[in-house]
């Protein structure tokens, strides 16, 4: 593994501390500290570098599982639409047969309201010529 380098300045840093009266092991201690814990938690360009690229293969990954779900949906929906279709057509075959028995229904009923209404019309005359026979 490539030892990385310092982001910062470890001889002036060990000169401030000296300064404010550390001993100059001591400041050194502490700079070696402090550039072990800064190199851990900073990140370097190949990590950046790597990092990007694992995103970049998840994003094309992910890419691909989005348009793989598109198409499938594509399909359902033309799925959906053939039997909506389906329903539509076979609705409008079962209303144009119940207008069909509704306009045979309505049609022997006008019949049969006919035939009543002549038959009740001869019965009033037939009422009607037998009283004026007795009557006159």
């Amino acid at each position: 593994m490539r030892q990385k380098a310092y982001v910062f300045d470890t001889f002036q840093y060990v000169k401030e501390l000296t300064k404010v009266g550390f001993q100059p092991k001591q400041a050194e201690v502490q700079v070696k500290l402090m550039a072990e814990l800064v190199n851990q938690t900073l990140c370097t360009r190949e990590d950046l570098e790597r990092s990007e690229g694992r995103l970049s293969y998840r994003l094309y990954d992910l890419d691909v599982k989005v348009e793989s779900v598109k198409r499938d949906l594509e399909i359902k929906i033309k799925d959906l639409d053939v039997k909506i279709e389906s329903v539509r057509r076979d609705l409008e075959v079962k209303l144009e047969s119940l207008k069909k028995d509704l306009t045979l229904q309505i049609s022997q009923a006008k019949h049969e309201m006919i035939k009543w209404l002549i038959g009740t019309s001869i019965a009033g005359l037939s009422v009607m010529f037998t009283l004026m026979k007795f009557l006159l």
